[in-house]
């Protein structure tokens, strides 16, 4: 009688990781800009349950936001940013089911170089 019962257990756990992997995961949340100490700037959100990884897009000042990583973890470090223009970013949160809807857009702009 153990053993069925654990059996079951087992089998409710296994349903509920296929129902919840079946889903796309919720969008990242909280998602934050800090400059970094030698240029760049470091994106950090809120992970998403259910989610095996993190797309990262980006836009230029107005141009069409594009993708520019596929992290694992719920931060990214931006290196490519230059002088005097506005950078746009949201994450979308990926599992194999799919992404997430959008995180909030948040926008840095990085000053001109000191003289």
């Amino acid at each position: 009688m153990k053993n069925h019962r654990s059996v079951v257990l087992m089998m409710l756990v296994l349903m509920s990781v296929g129902v919840a992997l079946s889903q796309a995961p919720l969008p990242p949340t909280n998602l934050t800009l800090q400059p970094g100490m030698h240029g760049g700037v470091m994106l950090r959100w809120d992970s998403s349950a259910n989610a095996l990884g993190y797309k990262v897009f980006k836009a230029v000042d107005t141009s069409n936001f594009f993708r520019v990583a596929v992290v694992l973890r719920p931060g990214y470090f931006d290196w490519a940013i230059f002088p005097n223009q506005t950078y746009h970013y949201y994450v979308k949160a990926s599992n194999l089911s799919g992404d997430s809807s959008p995180s909030d857009t948040v926008s840095y702009t990085l000053g001109p170089p000191p003289p």
